[in-house]
């Protein structure tokens, strides 16, 4: 889920090293696919200020809260920063952090330095403090955090404050990609933080919140970018019922901003010249969960085989994404983006004589099997009867659970389905192990466990570079072979905006404009 992801629940890209001073992180390795520095037909010439920009962000729809650390939070609001972050291009770039490296001897001892001067939007100037508060909260099992797993490996007893900007982190067991941990659900807050009045550090503080319908927030006159950032007097989240309501409101000049726009809809947009499509190549995927717990119908690795065998994935390509896009390879995460899964992965065939074969030595030939779908990104349940069809060329039922509720998707039926339709943003091998592969991943919704996968995960996280990658390429080439996932295809997201506004650019992460920087939009 995303959450994102979104969101964005969690994502990609690596830490390809460690470096005894302070490291300007850059996570992917060479061969991705840049993002444009500004989208084709983006006006450009000097920036202007002023203005309120109103952005229909699918991600805020999620939004029950404003506590950043939770799904449903705050994440996507642009009050907060985190001390790292994806940049368009999936690197990971410092943000409040000046400083997060590891101990060139130990990958079990961190230092994290945060940036001179900062202020929180109250006047406390940001500090050690604000960073341990942040970090024991997140580990706090009673908040619920959606990066607590990811950040499972640092010890809160171990955290010590050098100085008034510097922490030192000792872990529970090496972690050379500790930075990834950092990236998603992870804005800094103050200490004593109280979501009820939430204060960041972000370009815009919160002026008004009404969940599902609109947040509000004007410019930080005392934000911490150069450049005179942010430019916007004023930024307004809104939240609409549907993908072609956002495209109405777009069209009627309701928003200057939308996101997630439906490929059905690109046309009506497009023909319009005030305003300008982005198309962002990326590694989001809608995934198939197939439920691997003992006695359960994919318990079987042959069982799994044999329906990673019978998907058509150019024609799933070709029907839910109109060709923009391509055919996923059951991982969820592309060597584009992160060089630890293996870059010489096949892309995977079908072979229908393979499939049934494989059923009958499973003795579930002619099984019958529910697919639980909710209508959680636009074309899911056109996905589904696709899947339904592909399914009978095997001798396979597929029988379909729609949840009509988006909200009730996530429940504790959730960890009970035998298959299910769910999504994620551009991600990396380790927040697909941390997050769903590992038999104690919190997301694990397959119930998948493989002690091999577990071993090479934590054998990965004692090494970096190439020492990191070995281990965890073996682990994509599991997951892919017999994993508890369908990744039929990876697609690419539409954006739009008027061209009143410039500073937008396509990214390859895959959720909201305002992963990118709403501090760096402006007047045109």
């Amino acid at each position: 889920m995303q959450r994102g992801v979104s969101a964005r629940l969690s994502r990609r890209g690596f830490l390809g090293g460690m470096a005894a001073s302070a490291i300007v992180l850059a996570g992917c390795s060479g061969g991705a696919p840049e993002a444009d520095s500004a989208a084709a037909g983006v006006p450009s010439g000097p920036r202007k200020r002023g203005g309120t920009f109103r952005f229909a962000s699918a991600s805020f729809n999620e939004a029950t809260g404003a506590d950043p650390e939770l799904l449903g939070g705050g994440s996507s609001f642009p009050c907060y920063d985190q001390l790292v972050k994806w940049d368009a291009n999936q690197r990971l770039q410092l943000e409040l952090a000046e400083e997060f490296a590891p101990d060139p001897k130990d990958a079990s001892t961190w230092t994290i330095r945060v940036r001179d001067g900062v202020e929180f939007h109250n006047g406390k100037t940001l500090g050690a403090d604000d960073v341990m508060f942040t970090i024991n909260r997140i580990l706090d099992p009673k908040l619920g955090a959606a990066a607590a797993a990811l950040l499972g490996a640092i010890d809160p007893a171990g955290l010590k404050k050098l100085d008034k900007r510097t922490v030192r982190l000792k872990l529970k067991y090496p972690n050379s990609q500790l930075p990834d941990g950092f990236t998603s659900f992870c804005g800094v807050v103050p200490v004593g933080f109280d979501p009820r009045n939430p204060v960041g550090t972000g370009a815009f503080r919160q002026e008004s919140f009404i969940p599902h319908q609109q947040w509000a927030g004007t410019r930080n006159p005392h934000y911490w970018r150069p450049d005179s950032a942010p430019y916007l007097d004023r930024v307004e989240l809104i939240g609409l019922s549907s993908p072609v309501a956002a495209v109405n409101a777009m069209l009627s000049g309701q928003v200057d901003a939308i996101d997630t726009v439906l490929i059905s809809q690109l046309p009506r947009l497009k023909q319009r010249k005030d305003l300008v499509v982005v198309e962002s190549q990326t590694g989001s995927v809608q995934f198939v969960s197939m439920n691997c717990r003992k006695g359960q119908l994919f318990e079987d690795p042959r069982v799994r085989r044999a329906f990673k065998l019978m998907l058509d994935r150019q024609q799933l390509v070709n029907t839910i994404y109109s060709g923009h896009g391509a055919i996923g390879n059951d991982v969820g995460v592309f060597p584009q983006w992160d060089s630890a899964c293996d870059p010489s992965l096949p892309p995977p065939a079908q072979n229908l004589d393979q499939a049934r074969a494989l059923l009958r030595e499973a003795g579930k030939e002619g099984m019958t099997v529910p697919l639980r779908v909710a209508e959680l990104l636009p074309g899911m349940t056109e996905t589904a009867q696709v899947l339904i069809e592909q399914a009978k060329k095997i001798g396979v039922t597929i029988t379909l659970d729609q949840v009509r509720d988006n909200a009730q998707f996530y429940t504790g039926e959730y960890y009970k389905a035998q298959l299910q339709i769910d999504y994620a943003s551009t991600m990396s091998m380790y927040g697909g192990a941390e997050y769903y592969w590992l038999s104690d991943a919190g997301y694990n919704a397959a119930g998948y466990a493989d002690p091999e996968v577990d071993s090479l995960f934590k054998q990965g996280l004692a090494a970096t570079g190439a020492g990191y990658d070995a281990p965890l390429r073996k682990v994509s080439r599991i997951i892919q072979d017999e994993g508890p996932w369908l990744v039929w295809g990876r697609q690419n997201v539409f954006s739009a905006f008027t061209r009143k506004f410039t500073g937008i650019t396509a990214g390859a992460g895959g959720g909201s404009l305002n992963e990118y920087g709403l501090w760096n939009v402006s007047l045109a």
